[in-house]
């Protein structure tokens, strides 16, 4: 009387056939699709089983095994994960590892006890004057000085605060002291001492040791600079006054 009355292509009661009924599973709907039983889930939550008889069983917002979707581990490298809204987090990290990068995509990425952008724990960036940088066991430490430089104090904290090339207290390395001389001031020039002579003195000979010894505002031989000697010709005697020659002319000479 009423003909062939089922539709065997989409009725969840006769999918495929008669009497056949798709199961009814939780956090879902049964559906018939073209002769086959098929499920929609319910927003969070997936078949991860292919099992029509338990539904949508597993919530893929909680789920370590299928967060976001089935299938879809949540285990970030080096640490522990937890799966949030559907999205994977790192939860820990296994010491002495971190994540710094916030990536739970590379998990707990950061060595903490080497890292010079993280020494010790996220975002401790090791940086040091005139200095090279280590990070050991979590530590900052004064790796290698650059060259001129020196770790004279042994604080890390100032780095390589020491101009070894030009420190007349540490001239070439730490407590190596510059003499001092006459008339004249410690120097240290290149790693090397040397002398910073008073106004009025020069190192004429070019030995350290008798310091400056020449008087250029007065020195006949040297007037106002080594060498510059007051000319003898014509004169009665030689003299220097201020670094400037004014000797007296002999009879005869002007």
């Amino acid at each position: 009387a009423n003909g062939c009355e089922a539709d065997l292509q989409n009725s969840a009661m006769t999918c495929g056939a008669c009497n056949i009924a798709c199961p009814n599973g939780p956090n879902g709907t049964t559906i018939c699709d073209n002769g086959q039983c098929a499920l929609n889930c319910t927003s969070g939550f997936g078949d991860c089983d292919g099992d029509l008889a338990t539904g949508c069983e597993t919530d893929v917002s909680t789920s370590l095994t299928d967060c976001g979707a089935c299938d879809q581990a949540c285990s970030p490298a080096g640490g522990t994960g937890m799966c949030t809204a559907g999205a994977c987090q790192v939860a820990t990290c296994n010491a002495p590892l971190d994540d710094c990068d916030n990536d739970p995509g590379n998990g707990c990425e950061t060595n903490t006890l080497t890292s010079l952008a993280h020494c010790g724990t996220c975002g401790m960036a090791c940086s040091f004057p005139n200095a090279m940088v280590a990070c050991n066991n979590g530590m900052c430490a004064v790796g290698a000085c650059n060259a001129g430089f020196d770790d004279c104090d042994g604080m890390a904290v100032n780095g390589c605060e020491t101009p070894v090339s030009m420190d007349p207290s540490n001239c070439g390395g730490c407590g190596v002291v510059c003499p001092g001389a006459p008339n004249a001031m410690p120097a240290c020039g290149n790693n090397v001492c040397g002398l910073s002579c008073n106004a009025g003195f020069e190192n004429c000979d070019g030995a350290v040791a008798n310091g400056c010894e020449t008087n250029i505002a007065t020195s006949v031989t040297s007037c106002g600079g080594c060498g510059r000697a007051c000319s003898g010709s014509g004169v009665a005697s030689r003299s220097c006054t201020n670094g400037l020659c004014d000797s007296s002319c002999a009879a005869g000479f002007d």
